[in-house]
């Protein structure tokens, strides 16, 4: 699978979402919960270490927290030394939450709900982290790869954190484990 900038999609708007069959509502309710599971022993002592190791030093960098959910990831980098964050969602529950916490503490993070033409080649970095395993099918994977890759300046470094394929479903198998 090819990813080219210059061959993507044009940016989607509000009205033709990069994961069109997905609900956008799906996550809407969900935001208090997911910023509490940044706080599960496996995100503390596995994927954030992990995401500081692939990310090295922010300073100067323009960033994009693609799939953004309640803003969490879009604070960690902020205060990581990033000169700038943005962070895109299409959950207006998890945009909500991700605002609200930032007039609570203003840090200059902007959230959007649309990705439009004048973020092309703006952002050093764009990271998505458990954004991929919600494309339906190759070519939903492709164009949302795509608009990520069109994103990024010259040089720019796309960061994916996917769901392992073995993941387990059922919480009390994980238990064992913290």
């Amino acid at each position: 699978m090819s990813i080219e900038p210059n061959d993507s999609p044009k940016f989607i708007n509000k009205q033709q979402k990069i994961a069109a069959n997905f609900d956008e509502k799906t996550f809407d309710e969900y935001a208090d919960l997911y910023e509490k599971m940044f706080m599960a022993p496996y995100r503390q002592y596995l994927e954030i270490p992990t995401l500081e190791g692939l990310l090295g030093d922010l300073s100067g960098l323009k960033v994009l927290d693609f799939g953004c959910g309640p803003g969490f990831l879009s604070r960690w980098l902020h205060n990581k030394g990033a000169e700038s964050v943005v962070g895109y969602d299409i959950s207006e529950g998890m945009l909500d939450y991700a605002k609200f916490k930032e007039k609570q503490q203003p840090q200059g993070i902007s959230y959007l709900s649309a990705l439009d033409d004048s973020l092309t080649a703006e952002f050093d970095l764009v990271l998505a982290v458990y954004v991929m395993p919600y494309a339906p099918d190759k070519e939903k994977l492709l164009s949302m790869s795509q608009v990520m890759a069109r994103l990024l300046k010259s040089g720019g470094r796309l960061i994916t954190l996917p769901i392992h394929p073995d993941f387990h479903s059922d919480p009390e198998y994980y238990r064992p484990y913290g």
